[in-house]
Formats: structure tokens, sequence, C-alpha cells
């Protein structure tokens, strides 16, 4: 018996090309590798089999899954050098989980698994002064309620497209085009104006861009620039009016004090937009208290009439030969506080020899 063949049979095994042999041998970098937009110009590069040769892209849903061609990728003149190295770009996919390879006709790349950003684009209405719900001079502010903008005040409408509110550093496409737009009674949808991203990902539109009370949307232009090929992104129709601020409580004063209690009183002022009253109270001190941990009572609802003294009693954790500030708001059913308040310092009594404190 001649050992000759079988020692041949076995050389022949170890040097044939084979699926699982050439990808051990083939390699696949993808840059950007994350933090991408569907359709966003990508490089494949890497090496795969022998040099000369065409090759193009597969993908799949899941490890496991067959494999498929891209059909956009077979018509490309995509071959490796003579060294068997490639370098070429694609577009990214618009999928999560999604596997891509690298194949010629006789290797294949190991997969690189795909996960695109989802585009956003929210619509808000900033304020350009916002009303302060605090003490004089320290910066607490009161944001309206979403979708709200008050009549007379200064705002703009901003389109937020990096989702910053929930720390999603979405990638910034500096200078993509942005229409707000309103629904028409017929269901179209008319331009109300043009802007274009920053470098924070944000696109402003003056208040006069969105005069008046319908629903809205923002539209993120086709992107393809770079070589990229990222397609348009209307954003959630966003719901938005004009309302008017209630009007503040007037006359506000201690009308008395106990060890344990502070009693305010205060006037109501004709207003159909009021619902409630909001009463913050600083925190205890003694000389000069502070507002480190404000808390709220809120009186509601208001049923006695405009013009009429309204009474309220503090009793929530009074403490004697403490100063406590107040501030009294007034909120309308929307949820928007007045812009000014009524503020005033309680000082209770000293407690009595021999009383607890």
């Amino acid at each position: 018996m001649s050992w000759v063949p079988v020692m041949g049979l076995i050389v022949a095994l170890f040097v044939a090309p084979s699926s699982t042999g050439a990808a051990a041998r083939a390699s696949l970098d993808v840059t950007p590798d994350h933090g991408v937009y569907g359709g966003q110009r990508l490089t494949f590069s890497g090496a795969v089999g022998p040099g000369n040769q065409a090759i193009w892209l597969q993908r799949r849903g899941e490890s496991g899954a067959a494999w498929a061609d891209v059909p956009d990728s077979i018509p490309k003149p995509w071959t490796t050098g003579p060294d068997g190295r490639f370098s070429f770009t694609f577009h990214a996919p618009a999928m999560n989980a999604v596997q891509f390879r690298v194949v010629s006709r006789t290797a294949e790349t190991p997969a690189h698994v795909f996960s695109a950003e989802h585009q956003d684009a929210d619509v808000l209405v900033r304020e350009k002064n916002p009303a302060s719900v605090q003490w004089p001079g320290e910066a607490v502010l009161e944001p309206l309620p979403r979708g709200l903008a008050v009549d007379g005040e200064p705002y703009e409408i901003r389109v937020d497209t990096v989702n910053r509110a929930n720390d999603d550093k979405k990638p910034v496409l500096l200078g993509r085009g942005v229409r707000l737009e309103l629904r028409q009674p017929d269901s179209s949808w008319a331009v109300q104006g043009n802007g274009s991203l920053d470098s924070n990902g944000f696109a402003d539109f003056a208040s006069g861009k969105a005069a008046a009370d319908g629903v809205y949307r923002a539209v993120l232009e086709d992107w393809t620039k770079y070589g990229d090929n990222v397609g348009w992104f209307p954003s959630l129709p966003f719901y938005f009016r004009i309302v008017d601020r209630p009007l503040t409580v007037t006359g506000l004063t201690v009308a008395a004090t106990t060890q344990s209690s502070v009693t305010l009183r205060w006037t109501l002022p004709a207003d159909p937009n009021r619902h409630s009253v909001v009463v913050v109270r600083g925190s205890a001190g003694g000389v000069e208290p502070t507002w480190a941990t404000p808390k709220r009572f809120v009186v509601e609802p208001i049923e006695k009439p405009s013009g009429t003294l309204y009474t309220y009693k503090d009793t929530n954790g009074i403490l004697a030969n403490r100063s406590y500030r107040y501030a009294v708001y007034t909120v309308s059913a929307d949820g928007v506080y007045s812009r000014l308040a009524e503020r005033i310092t309680a000082q209770t009594p000293q407690a009595k020899q021999g009383a607890r404190r």
C-alpha cells in the first residue's frame, strides 16, 4: 500500500479554498463604524482571498440566516488589489442588527454588524424670557407646558435633531435644510419657514413663523453632501397654541403667625384664565431663608369670586423662630404660571420656655 496518494489528499484539503478558511484569513474594517444615519457614506476596507478578483456585498438579518447578495453592489467595478486588499465606499443601511460582508468567488470576510441611528426631529417652543417662580435674582425658571406660547411675549420655534433631552448624542448634519410646515384644512402642508441645522443640530425659527394656533411639523430635507444619501424625514405633528398668562394675586400679606403656622392673605383679581393658585415656600432659615429645598402647595379650585380676600394657612412643618419666604402665583388651566408673583417673608415667634420646639 502506498502512502503517497493519501498524503497528497491531506495536503490538498489544507490548501484548497474553503468558506471557513478564507473567512479566517480575510478582514473587514468599516469607517465610521457607528453613529451614522442610514444613507451616509461608509468606507469598506480589508482583504479577501487572492488578488485581482471581483468583489461585492452580501447581507443577512441575523446570525445563522442565509446570506443574500446586495443588488446595488453587484454592478460596481470593485476588485481586490494584487495583494488581495480592497477599499470602496457604500451607503450605510438604515437598519439595526443587519450584517454585511464582502465576498469574492473564492472567499468572504467576517461579518460587520450595523446599527443605524434613527433620525429625529422634535419641535419645541422656546421662550425668550421665561418666568421665574422664585425669589428675585434666583434663576429658577418655570417653563411653559409643551406646545404653548404666551400672546405678546417673544418666543421661537426650535427643531431639535439630536434629542439632547435624552442625552442621545446623535450625529449632526451641519447645514441640512429644515422646513417648518403648517397643516391645511385639506390635510396638505404649507411651508411657513425655511432654516438649516447649526453645529448643535438645532434649527430655530422666529415667532412669526408660527404665529397662529394649528398643527405644525418639521421636515428634514434630503441630505446628499459628501457622498451621503440620507432621505427626507418628517417630525411628528406638533400641536401649537397661543394662550394668555393669568393675572397674579394682589395685596399679599402675612395675616397671622404661630409657632407652627403661617397664615397668608391675598386678593383675587378678575381673570377668566385663572384656574388655581400655587404657594411656593422657601426652606426654613435663621436670618435669611433660601430656596434650596422649596415646597409647593396648590390651592385649587378657586371658588371665591374675584375681588375678594382669600386666606391660606400653612401648617406643613412650620417651626418656631424661623423665617419663611413665600411666593404666590396664579396658574391657568393650561398650566401657565403668572409672570409676576406676590412675595413676602414671614417670621414665626419663638417657642415659649419649656414648650416643645
